[in-house]
């Protein structure tokens, strides 16, 4: 199952953006209590404030599959140009509590 909230708000000033993203983890808090035991994921379309990017990466990725990503992109984005703070490669060196 796949589920993704999103929320608007006219503008970021307004002091709805805070309301707006309480509500969202409010829903993700609602889901993730009326299914215990269960081991939701995520995936990196946009950068989620409230994770490292340690966090990020032990949820988007295995560390098969991370290790694999960092070698690609040290072959074709050496500068980073590509860089992203959650991304694959923000980090040096990442010990992951995932497998």
């Amino acid at each position: 199952m796949v589920v993704q909230h999103y929320s608007e708000t006219p503008t970021a000033s307004s002091g709805g953006a805070k309301v707006a993203i309480d509500f969202v983890r409010g829903l993700n808090s609602a889901m993730e209590n009326a299914m215990p035991g269960t081991a939701f994921g995520g995936y990196l379309n946009y950068v989620d404030p409230k994770l490292s990017a340690a966090q990020a990466h032990g949820l988007y990725y295995s560390k098969r599959a991370y290790d694999r990503l960092v070698g690609i992109k040290k072959v074709v984005d050496p500068d980073d140009l590509f860089y992203n703070p959650q991304g694959v490669g923000a980090l040096e060196a990442f010990a992951f509590n995932s497998g």
